[in-house]
């Protein structure tokens, strides 16, 4: 998750999952600011990136057998989805 979080706020997406010392969750969930998280959530999915998604924010639930490379490529697609509908991050 931390992998994630560090790539998800260098898109500049918010996390608002609790990331604090001693203290972090499994879940990560973020939304990009001015943008529609489920509009996200379905360009995700097209991906084949498993997310669950609500007006609220986008929900990833990384496991153990996840890969970097899996990791990296739902940062590679966030920050592909901004630059196609030209959100300045």
């Amino acid at each position: 998750t931390d992998r994630l979080v560090e790539g998800l706020s260098s898109a500049g997406a918010e996390i608002a999952s609790i990331r604090s010392d001693g203290e972090s969750s499994g879940i990560v969930t973020f939304a990009l600011p001015g943008v529609d998280s489920p509009a996200v959530g379905r360009a995700l999915q097209r991906e084949g990136i498993v997310t669950t998604y609500r007006p609220g924010g986008i929900r990833v639930a990384p496991h153990g057998y996840n890969t970097a490379k899996e990791i990296d490529a739902v940062v590679d697609a966030i920050k592909s989805y901004r630059k196609a509908t030209a959100c300045s991050p």
